[in-house]
C-alpha cells in the first residue's frame, strides 16, 4: 500500500508513514537510526521477544529482581525490545484497583518482590498453632544439630521466631539476652544475626556462604574451608572485636575482599586493625565506615594499607590524588518495608515508588492536568540503575491509528505572564478612591465570568478592550512572579519545603522525624496549579522524590489531627482585599465559607488515596458539593466542641494580618499605588482549634461567594446577598467604601503606622 493510500484511511501501514507520524519521538528517544526499521516491525506485530534474550534473577536477598542476558552474544545496537505497561491508572484510583481489579494486587506484589512475608516464623511455631517459649526452641535448635551435624548449635534466629516467654521480653538484647542464651548454647557464635563473642571459623564460614542452617558443617581442627574464601561480608554483624584466631591470614590467605560497615569494632585500637588487615597481603577491596574503627580519613587507611587498590567501591588512585578524606561506595537501594500483617495492596503501594514512572496526556485543547502513572511489566521492572549502563529504556507513544493526538509530558512551565498596566488617573495617596477625571464610570476589563456577571454597580462599566481599561481584574498574575523567602517559621505554619531548592532539607527533616519515631505524614501541592490539582498525601519518603516529576511542588507537614465537623475534614476559606502594600492597608470579610470533605476522617494507609476523605475542594470533577450555611456551621461546631467561635476567629484574623505583614516586610516590591487585589486565605483549625495556614490563592474562585446568599455572623445577623459580592469588593478597593450598612462585613486589619513584623517561612502570594 502506498504512502498516499495510507495516509487516506488514517492507519499507519507503511515504514515511511510510521516514521513521518513519529519522527519527533524517535529522535527524543536517542534510538539509533539504524533500529527503527526493527521496531517499526515489532510495534506493528506486537512482537514482546524479550524472554528469548533475558532471563530475570532474583537479587538482594530475593528483595528485588535483575535482568540477565542469557544470550551468547548481543552486540551494541542490534536489535531493540519492546516493554508493556503491566499497570496504568492515576494515583486517586491505585488503591481501588488493586481491590477489585482479579489478579492485579497479586502480580504487582510479585514484580516489588513484596508478595512473601519477611516475619513469617518458623514451621515449628506453625505447626504448634502457637509461639514457643525460649526453652522450647533452644531444645528444637540443639535436636537439629544433633540430627544435621556434630551436635553443636551454632547459629541461632529467634528474632524470626514466634516466642512467648516473658523473661526474654524483659531482657536487653545487646548484653543480658546474649549471656542468658550462651549459658544454653555454650558455643554459638551467631545470634539474631549478630556475631557472638564466640565468634570464629564457623561464623566466618557462614558469612562467606561456605556453612548455613541446612549445611552447618563441622569446624574440625585443620579444617581447610576457609582456605579459598577470597571475598568476605561481614557488614553488620555487631562485632566488637576483630582480632580473633579464625580472622587471620593463616586461615584466609586469599582474602581479596572485606567488608566491615556496620560495626563497631570499639574494643580495638586503629593502629591493631591496620596490624591485623595489613597482614593479609592478598587484601585489595576494603569497605569500611568513614568515620569508623580505622579513623576519619580515607586518605590515611590507603597510606597504612597500600595493597589496597579499592576503598569503598572509589579506585585508591583517585581518592589520594583528590585527597577526598570521605568517601562511599554508591548509595544502597531503599528497598521496601512490610510485615506479614498488611494487605498486599497496602505493599504495593509503598513499594510502587520504585518502580513507577509517569506522564502526561495533551490534545489540542488543553494539557491533562492529572499526570498519569504507570509499572513496565516484569522485564521492564526488573532493569536496575548502572552507572556504567550497557542499555537505555525510553518511553515510546506508538500511534497506530496515525494521528499525533497526545504526547509525553516532559516539563512543566512555570513562567507567569507578563503585561502592562495601563495608565489609571489616581491621586498620589494609596488610599485615595480611583475617579475618571471626566466623572464617567470606571471601565473595567476581566477574563472572571463572575465579575462580568455581578458587578452591576453603575460607578463601573465592563470592557472588553484592555488598553481602553481603567481597572484591569484578571486572574492571571500582571508582575513577574516573585522570589520565594525562608526566614523563620511561625506557629500558623506547618514545615514547609520548596523541593525545587531544598529538597535535601526536607530529607533531613524526614530522616529525623523518622529517627525520632514522630508522624511523617506530609502533603504535596503544585505551586503552579490550583483547585488540588496534583496534590498528594503520603508518609513514603520515595514517594515524595518521585512525584517531582509530575511538576514543581511544595512539601508540607500534614495536618494529621485537624479540628473535625460531624466526624469530617474541613477548613475555611476567606477573601482579603489588599489596597495597599506600602503603606500596609488590607481588609478582611468577616464572612468566610465552609468547605467539607465527604467522607469521615481516617488516617488509614489506603485512604490516603481517597479524595474525598482528605480533601475539600468538591465543586469541581463531578463531585458532591456538601454545601453548610455558615451560621449553621457556627452553631453546629460551638455545641459539638464546647467552644465559642469568636475566639477562634479573633485567632484566625490575628494570623491573617501576620501573614501579609510578612509578605510586605519581606516583598517591598510588590507595592504599586496602581495596583488592587484579591486573595483566598484557606484556613485549617488543628484539635487544639488554632488557625494554620495552608494556601493562600491569587484572585481566587468566588463562585460560591456568588452564589449563595449568607447571613451574617456577627452583628445583627444581617443576610449578605451573593448577587451583591463583586459590588462590594470593588466599592472597597476602587473607591475606598468600607461601610455598607451590615456590621462586620468588612475588617479593617492594618495600621498605617509601622509595627513589629512577623517572619514567616515560604509564602508566595
Amino acid at each position: 500500500m502506498s504512502a498516499t493510500t495510507a495516509s487516506t484511511n488514517g492507519r499507519i501501514e507503511t515504514y515511511e508513514d510510521f516514521v513521518k507520524v513519529h519522527g519527533i519521538l524517535l529522535a527524543a528517544s536517542g534510538l539509533p537510526q539504524s533500529l527503527h526499521f526493527k521496531l517499526f516491525e515489532k510495534l506493528t506485530s506486537e512482537t514482546f521477544d524479550g524472554g528469548a534474550h533475558f532471563e530475570i534473577e532474583p537479587c538482594e536477598d530475593g528483595r528485588q529482581r535483575r535482568l540477565f542476558l542469557t544470550s551468547d552474544t548481543l552486540p551494541k545496537e542490534s536489535d531493540v525490545f519492546l516493554i508493556d505497561h503491566a499497570w496504568t491508572f492515576r494515583l486517586p484510583d491505585a488503591y481501588k484497583q488493586l481491590q477489585e481489579v482479579p489478579g492485579l494486587a497479586q502480580r504487582m506484589a510479585a514484580l516489588m518482590c513484596v508478595d512473601v512475608d519477611e516475619d513469617a516464623g518458623s514451621e515449628e511455631a506453625v505447626e504448634n498453632g502457637g509461639k514457643m517459649t525460649v526453652e522450647e526452641v533452644l531444645e528444637s535448635e540443639i535436636r537439629n544439630a544433633r540430627e544435621n551435624g556434630d551436635g553443636v548449635v551454632r547459629w541461632l534466629e529467634l528474632e524470626e521466631l514466634g516466642l512467648d516467654d516473658d523473661t526474654l521480653l524483659s531482657l536487653d538484647f545487646d548484653r543480658d539476652f546474649e549471656d542468658a542464651i550462651i549459658r544454653g548454647c555454650p558455643k554459638l557464635e551467631i545470634c539474631n544475626s549478630r556475631f557472638t563473642r564466640n565468634f570464629g571459623e564457623w561464623a566466618l564460614g557462614f558469612c562467606a556462604d561456605i556453612y548455613g542452617k541446612d549445611n552447618p558443617g563441622s569446624c574440625r581442627q585443620g579444617d581447610p574451608a576457609l582456605q579459598n574464601v577470597t571475598s568476605l561480608d561481614l557488614s553488620n554483624r555487631s562485632i566488637h572485636n576483630l582480632i580473633n584466631k579464625a580472622f587471620s591470614p593463616f586461615e584466609m590467605p586469599n582474602l581479596s575482599h572485606l567488608n566491615i560497615r556496620g560495626n563497631p569494632i570499639e574494643e580495638n585500637s586503629v593502629s591493631d586493625l591496620v596490624g591485623i588487615l595489613k597482614a593479609f597481603y592478598c587484601l585489595q577491596s576494603l569497605e569500611v565506615d568513614i568515620s569508623g574503627p580505622l579513623g576519619e580519613s580515607a586518605v590515611e587507611i590507603l597510606e597504612s594499607l597500600p595493597t589496597l587498590s579499592s576503598l569503598n567501591g572509589v579506585d585508591a588512585s583517585k581518592i589520594l590524588e583528590t585527597e577526598k578524606h570521605v568517601v562511599d561506595s554508591m548509595l544502597q537501594p531503599r528497598l521496601p518495608e512490610w510485615s506479614s500483617e498488611e494487605p498486599l495492596a497496602d505493599r504495593v503501594l509503598n513499594a510502587m515508588w520504585l518502580y513507577l514512572m509517569t506522564y502526561r496526556l495533551a490534545d489540542e485543547e488543553k494539557l491533562d492536568e492529572t499526570p498519569v502513572w504507570y509499572v513496565m511489566d516484569e522485564l521492564g521492572s526488573a532493569l536496575r540503575h548502572s552507572d556504567e549502563p550497557n542499555f537505555r529504556v525510553a518511553p515510546f507513544l506508538f500511534m497506530p491509528d496515525g494521528k499525533f493526538a497526545s504526547a509525553e509530558y516532559e516539563k512543566h512551565r512555570n513562567k507567569l505572564q507578563s503585561k502592562s498596566l495601563p495608565s489609571v488617573p489616581i491621586k498620589p495617596s494609596t488610599t485615595t478612591a480611583v475617579r475618571r477625571s471626566d466623572g464617567g464610570a470606571l471601565r473595567v476589563y476581566t477574563d472572571i465570568p463572575q465579575v462580568e456577571e455581578f458587578l452591576t454597580r453603575p460607578e463601573f462599566a465592563i470592557t472588553n478592550e484592555p488598553k481602553e481599561a481603567d481597572i484591569i481584574w484578571t486572574s492571571v498574575q500582571v508582575d513577574e512572579e516573585m522570589k520565594k523567602a525562608a526566614q523563620g517559621s511561625p506557629g500558623w505554619l506547618q514545615p514547609t519545603y520548596n523541593l525545587e531548592t531544598h529538597l535535601s532539607e526536607l530529607i533531613g527533616d524526614y530522616c529525623l522525624r523518622k529517627k525520632d519515631g514522630l508522624n511523617n505524614l506530609w502533603i504535596l501541592k503544585p505551586w503552579n496549579m490550583a483547585r488540588t490539582i496534583d496534590t498528594t498525601v503520603t508518609d513514603n519518603l520515595s514517594a515524595i522524590i518521585r512525584l517531582m516529576e509530575t511538576g514543581p511542588k511544595i512539601c508540607q507537614k500534614y495536618i494529621e489531627h485537624p479540628a473535625l465537623f460531624r466526624g469530617k475534614k474541613f477548613d475555611l476559606r476567606y477573601i482579603v482585599l489588599v489596597r495597599s502594600i506600602n503603606p500596609l492597608e488590607i481588609f478582611l470579610s468577616d464572612v468566610f465559607w465552609v468547605r467539607l470533605a465527604n467522607n469521615p476522617y481516617s488516617l488509614e494507609k489506603h485512604s490516603l488515596f481517597e479524595y474525598e476523605t482528605h480533601f475539600t475542594v468538591m465543586n469541581y470533577g463531578g463531585r458532591r458539593l456538601n454545601h453548610v450555611n455558615t451560621p449553621e456551621f457556627v452553631r453546629e461546631f460551638e455545641k459539638e466542641h464546647q467552644v465559642k467561635w469568636l475566639d477562634i476567629h479573633q485567632r484566625v484574623k490575628s494570623m491573617i494580618r501576620s501573614v501579609f505583614e510578612s509578605a510586605a516586610a519581606v516583598h517591598p516590591e510588590m507595592h504599586d499605588p496602581k495596583s488592587r487585589a484579591m486573595y483566598g486565605v484557606d484556613v485549617m483549625l488543628d484539635d487544639s482549634f488554632q488557625p494554620k495556614l495552608l494556601e493562600v490563592t491569587y484572585c481566587p474562585d468566588c463562585m460560591r461567594a456568588c452564589k449563595y446568599d449568607i447571613e451574617a455572623i456577627f452583628g445583627g445577623g444581617e443576610v449578605i446577598r451573593g448577587r451583591d459580592f463583586f459590588n462590594f469588593v470593588f466599592g472597597c478597593l476602587f473607591l475606598n467604601e468600607t461601610n455598607y450598612g451590615i456590621p462586620g462585613l468588612m475588617s479593617f486589619l492594618a495600621f498605617l503606622e509601622k509595627t513589629k513584623l512577623f517572619e514567616f517561612m515560604e509564602l508566595a502570594l
